[in-house]
């Protein structure tokens, strides 16, 4: 429940914010971030539909911010081919 950041994943609000930043963009000795595996995992344990996943999945830098809620669960991201993807996860 504290608050804290590593490669690129950083859980906030006392454990209710999951914020991944670049997600699938950078993974190298040098930089380091999470993967879109780690997203879909996260979307799993959280229990997204799978239009969620879709959504996210389909998101082109075009389509600016997007959000979707499920539940006690929300999210909104971005998605850039130079940045990869932006997403935050919140609970109510």
């Amino acid at each position: 429940k504290k608050n804290s950041s590593v490669a690129g994943v950083s859980l906030l609000d006392n454990g209710k914010t999951l914020r991944f930043s670049y997600a699938g963009r950078f993974s190298s000795s040098t930089v380091s971030a999470a993967s879109y595996e780690d997203v879909s995992c996260t979307l799993l344990v959280m229990k997204a539909p799978g239009l969620v996943s879709s959504q996210i999945d389909t998101t082109r830098a075009l389509d600016g911010l997007q959000r979707a809620a499920w539940g006690k669960n929300s999210a909104f991201w971005t998605y850039h081919p130079e940045n990869g993807l932006n997403i935050t996860f919140n609970s109510k």
